[in-house]
């Protein structure tokens, strides 16, 4: 789980 908190940079604040 280190290459996917990358990743959820770009998915989570997608949500915003």
């Amino acid at each position: 789980r280190q290459y996917i908190e990358h990743l959820e940079c770009f998915t989570a604040p997608k949500k915003e």
